[in-house]
């Protein structure tokens, strides 16, 4: 961050575990404390929460997602928004809501950044990168920075880039152990980048024929951790491969002796979440079902 404080426009890269998240609420907090007001944005709600709550001491700093975003400048704009929860769709979510802010931007041209950071920028329809760089005060002024990683690219969207954005390249993995590090890298298009990390202990796959006998095994599994090893109930996250209510643990609220729990909520319990909702957070042990 030193070495690119007056750079205004710039991309880092980085593969999983490289720290982007880390240098990107930094920056923004950086930017804010030398009186740069600044929005740090993302896709993901469960990330712009964590950061959120992270922020909220920070003068001049705004954390909102994307579509969040979207919404505050439309009601700021006393624009009309649906009252009904099913007319809050993809269509309206991905083009209508966007369409508003640009909009929106019109009505309200003093509401205005002087610096926009991008998390997880991978996640972002090409076309809404145009609406965040209307953000902007000043286009040459002003700082654009964004934070990637293409082969986390969940929602298969182009990867555009804002005119002038340079590219600059994460290559150490600082969260990960070399053995999660190396069970991860086979999946990696690009360069997964070094670990830096400890050997720590093996990756443990388990295999169950059915959603019986997957929280069979997942009871078993958080028995080996929790009472086993040593871990607390809230440094263990369970994630679904598909949304939860789609996958063997719709609507299960116990396994074994371990109480189950939407991840966000208050109250005792393992935390169940997507990978999708869960995606640029992380816990110290993680079980994939």
């Amino acid at each position: 961050l030193g070495f690119l404080r007056n750079q205004r426009r710039a991309c880092i890269e980085g593969a999983a575990g490289t720290g982007k998240t880390v240098l990107a609420f930094e920056k923004a907090k950086q930017l804010a404390e030398d009186g740069v007001p600044t929005l740090l944005t993302c896709f993901n709600t469960q990330l712009a929460t964590r950061l959120s709550k992270a922020a909220h001491e920070v003068p001049n700093l705004s954390v909102r997602t994307f579509h969040d975003t979207c919404l505050q400048m439309a009601q700021e704009a006393k624009f009309t928004l649906p009252e009904n929860s099913e007319d809050f769709t993809s269509e309206f979510f991905d083009v209508k809501l966007p369409d508003m802010l640009l909009k929106a931007l019109d009505v309200l041209p003093e509401r205005r950044f002087g610096a926009v950071i991008v998390d997880e920028a991978q996640d972002l329809d090409p076309e809404w990168w145009a609406l965040l760089e209307l953000l902007l005060k000043d286009d040459k002024e002003s700082f654009f920075w964004a934070f990637r990683d293409s082969n986390q690219n969940l929602y298969d969207r182009q990867l555009g880039m804002p005119a002038e954005m340079q590219v600059f390249a994460l290559e150490e993995n600082v969260r990960n152990s070399q053995a999660i590090h190396a069970a991860a890298a086979p999946f990696a298009s690009g360069n997964p980048g070094k670990c830096m990390g400890p050997g720590g202990g093996e990756v443990r796959y388990e295999f169950a024929t059915n959603k019986s006998a997957i929280r069979s095994v997942l009871s078993r599994t958080l028995h080996n951790l929790v009472k086993g090893e040593g871990l607390k109930e809230e440094e263990v996250i369970v994630l679904t491969t598909s949304s939860v209510a789609n996958s063997a643990l719709a609507d299960v609220d116990r396994v074994g002796a371990f109480e189950l729990r939407q991840f966000g909520d208050e109250g005792r319990g393992v935390s169940v979440e997507s990978i999708w909702r869960f995606k640029g957070l992380d816990r110290p042990a993680v079980i994939i079902v």
